[in-house]
């Protein structure tokens, strides 16, 4: 569950009304700094009898005060009160929503938290209190779709989604769900190193919604107190002092709860990347099929080192025969070297990082097998991320007569020779390489550096789990973008 943290328009000052109705206002928020909430309410109640924008705005702030209470039909009364009478803003209907879903009307808390589009408020900027809706419903795919929406948006609710009482059921859906293709892509590209981290160092700062006491022992509640401007219940130092067995307890418990959640995410995400590995022969074959050499070497060798056996799938598979030196080449330098797939592939994810790394990485590689297109491949790719241009155009070059369907030597020899000032090398490059090449962004921006063409947009760099587009990197042919497309194909 989201929690109810003050939002615009539920806040403590007044837009109009007397100054007599803002000084009542003002009291009560004075009030509930110190702690009088009797007092608060009492404040809130007579300006509500007041009508006007200043009523409204004090049975606003009262729902969000009586939440807090956990006196939730009262709090989803005066909310609703308002929103049936066109009152319609963020605080209102958030505490209205978040009463609702207390009181286990997740339906109507679901209808509620609609309410948000009419004020302009995009759906994915919920996506996370949506995860609970579907979750307390047992809808598992929806609410794992929106969670994993969620941490495309943002890293707010790391924390709180190992603790979320709402979630305990996706959780353990998930420990035995196999997903399809399409989700299992979305998984094993789902931030969950930081989410495992983010649920351990906040070990011991308890945040809690004001429904997830419900399913905590009863000694849990005197630990915390509910914090009116964060809108939810943190550690009450006094209290875990005065009680530091219960705060042992309560700690165990989360303990546990969070190794559960681990143990969860490791099952699905296991079992989600061996269907996305499951799919890499038939990528590559699809990529074959258009004469990308690139696309389907990037499958190969991106499966190959987390799934050795994957080797007889690709050899195999109808349609590969393009790729099958590459096969013959990687099979045979890694039976001179077991390491080779492995320490190549670290090689290409540190090139961004750890340059110093990646040499080291190479070094290490035995002589016998630095004669590969593969080892070549990646050597070069060493000296661009040193900005060593003059060294690595051989190898692209090289590699362009080595894998002429491949378009990794024509876009980064097109590349090098702009870096070094050699223009019309590169444009002569550009124009004759393959075919295939035409739906890369890459190629596009290249082109757009010589003839004032169109550039595609620039996507966030995303590290390579296996997707069929490599990652937004190759248009569809389609070319839905309105970009100018080229066939892939020569004309018969």
């Amino acid at each position: 569950m989201r929690t109810n943290e003050q939002l615009e328009g539920g806040g403590r000052h007044a837009d109009h009304g007397s100054q007599h109705l803002r000084r009542s206002l003002d009291e009560a928020a004075g009030y509930l700094e110190m702690g009088l909430l009797d007092e608060v309410e009492d404040c809130l109640r007579r300006t509500m009898e007041s009508g006007g924008a200043q009523g409204n705005k004090a049975q606003s702030e009262l729902a969000h005060l009586l939440l807090g209470q956990r006196r939730f039909e009262e709090s989803a009364s005066l909310g609703l009160e308002l929103i049936h009478r066109g009152i319609l803003n963020e605080s209102v209907i958030i505490t209205a929503m978040l009463a609702l879903h207390f009181l286990g009307r997740f339906i109507e808390a679901r209808e509620t938290l609609g309410l948000l589009g009419k004020l302009g408020v995009p759906p994915e900027r919920e996506s996370y209190q949506q995860a609970c809706f579907a979750a307390r419903l047992r809808e598992f795919p929806e609410a794992l779709r929106w969670l994993l929406m969620e941490f495309r948006r943002s890293d707010e609710y790391f924390i709180h989604c190992s603790e979320d009482t709402d979630l305990v059921p996706l959780w353990a859906w998930l420990g035995n769900h196999t997903p399809a293709l399409g989700v299992a892509h979305e998984i094993i590209e789902a931030p969950w190193d930081a989410v495992r981290r983010a649920g351990r160092a906040a070990l011991e700062d308890v945040r809690y919604s004001a429904g997830d006491l419900d399913e905590f022992p009863e000694f849990a509640g005197r630990l915390m107190k509910y914090d009116y401007n964060e809108g939810c219940y943190q550690t009450w130092r006094l209290g875990a002092a005065r009680n530091p067995a219960a705060m042992s307890q309560l700690l165990e418990i989360r303990r546990a709860r969070l190794a559960g959640v681990e143990a969860a995410i490791a099952a699905v995400y296991e079992r989600a990347m061996s269907v996305v590995l499951a799919a890499q022969p038939a990528y590559a074959a699809e990529h074959a099929s258009w004469g990308n050499h690139h696309g389907a070497r990037c499958h190969i060798l991106w499966a190959l080192p987390r799934k050795p056996e994957l080797m007889a799938d690709f050899l195999s598979m109808p349609g590969l025969e393009m790729m099958r030196p590459l096969l013959e080449e990687y099979a045979s330098a890694t039976a001179r070297d077991p390491e080779f797939g492995n320490r190549m592939a670290s090689v290409s994810s540190c090139l961004d990082t750890d340059s110093e790394r990646a040499w080291a990485l190479l070094e290490r590689t035995p002589a016998a097998v630095r004669d590969t297109g593969i080892y070549q491949l990646r050597l070069a790719g060493v000296y661009d991320a040193d900005n060593d241009y003059a060294r690595s155009l051989p190898i692209w070059n090289a590699l362009r007569k080595r894998w002429p369907a491949d378009v990794v030597g024509y876009g980064n020899a097109v590349g090098a020779l702009i870096k070094l000032g050699r223009a019309e090398e590169a444009k002569s490059i550009l124009e004759n390489s393959p075919l295939c090449f035409r739906r890369y962004r890459t190629y596009l921006r290249h082109r757009a550096i010589f003839y004032n063409t169109p550039a595609p947009i620039t996507l966030r760099h995303r590290k390579f789990l296996g997707r069929l587009d490599l990652n937004g990197e190759i248009l569809p042919a389609s070319c839905p973008t309105g970009l100018a497309c080229y066939p892939v194909k020569p004309e018969a």
